[in-house]
């Protein structure tokens, strides 16, 4: 009965983490504060990979309008976006930014669109990584 405190628990090792918490009750029901009970929870390690998206919508509605790389620890990045002909229409260099789906400041036509990418995270871990991309408005 009452709240409880929340908590966010991340794990950015390699390994699982287990540890123990112990809920002590303060609130006295009957003249009794409860018994204190013991959990043991075990967070696991953030994934280690880059994702990318297969399909993304630029059309100005705020959602989905941009592409983006997404990692948990990622520090470097060199992602490269081809057009239909392979035409290199877009270089991101930063894990911060994405694409888009413009090319010289003009929207680029619905369609299947390539990509590399090269990256790294903060363990050294080197990604590679190729795909396409669909865009939609």
């Amino acid at each position: 009965v009452g709240d409880l405190p929340a908590f966010t628990a991340i794990n950015i090792g390699a390994q699982p983490v287990t540890g123990r918490i112990t809920v002590k009750p303060t609130t006295l029901i009957a003249g009794c504060a409860g018994k204190d009970t013991g959990f043991l929870i075990t967070v696991l390690p953030l994934n280690r990979d880059i994702f990318i998206p297969n399909v993304f919508t630029p059309n100005g509605d705020g959602k989905n309008d941009v592409l983006m790389a997404y990692g948990n620890y990622i520090t470097k990045i060199e992602m490269r976006i081809f057009n239909q002909w392979g035409q290199l229409i877009k270089v991101i260099n930063n894990p911060n930014m994405g694409w888009d789906g413009t090319h010289n400041g003009k929207p680029q036509p619905v369609g299947v669109y390539v990509y590399t990418l090269r990256g790294n995270l903060a363990d050294g871990t080197e990604i590679n990584k190729k795909g396409s991309i669909t865009l939609l408005r």
